[in-house]
């Protein structure tokens, strides 16, 4: 799994798997699912991330991978 942030789109995308970007799905305003020709999900991109998770973007963020996971977990089970 890889992760990118812009700044200055504030948008975080997730890359689960390596793979084109075949078609999409908007599960939540902002929060955009991208799967593959074989229908696999291979990334999640969440724009206006500072907004959404309240990061400040002047400090470095960093999260271990089990808030990550805890993150995503709430992201799914809440929308």
């Amino acid at each position: 799994m890889k992760q990118y942030y812009d700044s200055e789109a504030d948008i975080k995308w997730i890359k689960l798997k390596e793979g084109v970007e075949d078609s999409i799905q908007e599960i939540s305003p902002g929060i955009i699912m991208e799967f593959n020709e074989n229908k696999e999900l291979i990334g999640i991109e969440i724009q206006n991330y500072s907004r959404l998770y309240k990061v400040t973007l002047s400090k470095p963020y960093t999260k271990t991978l089990a808030s990550q996971k805890e993150t995503m977990r709430q992201l799914f089970t809440e929308s």
